[in-house]
C-alpha cells in the first residue's frame, strides 16, 4: 500500500531510467506531488501495473495520477520503449483544485527533446477524475476494454471502450457500475459493458468492459 506520501515528482513512486518490476494488487491512495505525478512519475522509464487501485491522488502540476516523460534516444539514455502499462486497474476521484491538467499526462513536443511515450490501459475503470480527466497529451495510447466515465474533459480513443460519445466498437451508453461511491465497481446485470469487449474472460465468455478484480482484495502482499 502506498498511502499519504508526498514528493515533488511522483508522490508515491518515481521511476528514472529503469524498467520497473510489475506491481500487482497495490493500493495508491491520497498521495500528492507538488510538481508532477500525484501517484506515479516516469522519466526515461517503463512500468507495469496489474490489478492496482488509484484513489484520491493529486498534483500541483500535471498528472494527478501519472506523469510520464520520454527523451529522444539520441540525446539521453533510456530504458525500453517508454511503455507504461495498466491492466485490470481502477482510477477513481484523482485530481482536485491543485491539478491544472490531465489526471493522466504524457509529455510530447516534436520540436523539443521529448518524444512520444506509450500508455497502455487494458480492462481498466477510470471514473470521476477531476480537471482534464483522461486527456492524453501527445502520447501513443492503447486503450481497450475500459470504462472511462464521469471524468472532467472529453475522451475519444481506443476500441471496445465505454465513454460518452463512443462510436463503432465503443459504447456511448452509461456503463451501469453498481456503486462507485461505495467502491463497488462491478457491473449491474443490465450493463451494456457485459460481453461487449474484445477477447475472452476467465470463464471463456466474451470479455466484459472494465476492471475485472475484487477491490476488497487489493493488497501489495497479495493476501
Amino acid at each position: 500500500r502506498f498511502e499519504g506520501n508526498q514528493a515533488a515528482f511522483g508522490g508515491a513512486l518515481a521511476i528514472y531510467r529503469r524498467r520497473a518490476n510489475a506491481l500487482v494488487e497495490c493500493d495508491f491512495s491520497d498521495n500528492y506531488a507538488s510538481s508532477e505525478g500525484g501517484a506515479l512519475f516516469f522519466q526515461f522509464a517503463e512500468g507495469s501495473f496489474d490489478r492496482c487501485w488509484f484513489w484520491g491522488n493529486d498534483a500541483g502540476g500535471d498528472g494527478a495520477l501519472v506523469s510520464s516523460r520520454w527523451y529522444d534516444a539520441g540525446t539521453s539514455s533510456t530504458v525500453g520503449n517508454g511503455v507504461c502499462s495498466f491492466y485490470d486497474s481502477l482510477a477513481f476521484l484523482n485530481g482536485g483544485s491543485d491539478s491544472p491538467s490531465a489526471v493522466l499526462f504524457t509529455q510530447y513536443d516534436a520540436n523539443s527533446r521529448y518524444q512520444e511515450t506509450f500508455l497502455r490501459w487494458w480492462n481498466c475503470t477510470i471514473m470521476n477524475n477531476a480537471q482534464s480527466g483522461v486527456t492524453f497529451m501527445g502520447s501513443v495510447t492503447d486503450v481497450k476494454n475500459s470504462i472511462i466515465w464521469g471524468n472532467d474533459g472529453a475522451f475519444a480513443a481506443g476500441t471496445y471502450n465505454c465513454f460518452p460519445g463512443g462510436t463503432g466498437t465503443n459504447i456511448a451508453a452509461h456503463p451501469l457500475v453498481a456503486d462507485p461511491i461505495g467502491f463497488d465497481f462491478s457491473l449491474l446485470p443490465d450493463s451494456p459493458c457485459i460481453d461487449a469487449g474484445t477477447g475472452t474472460d476467465t470463464d471463456g465468455s466474451v470479455a466484459d468492459i472494465g476492471a475485472r478484480f475484487d477491490l476488497n482484495r487489493v493488497d501489495c502482499n497479495g493476501d
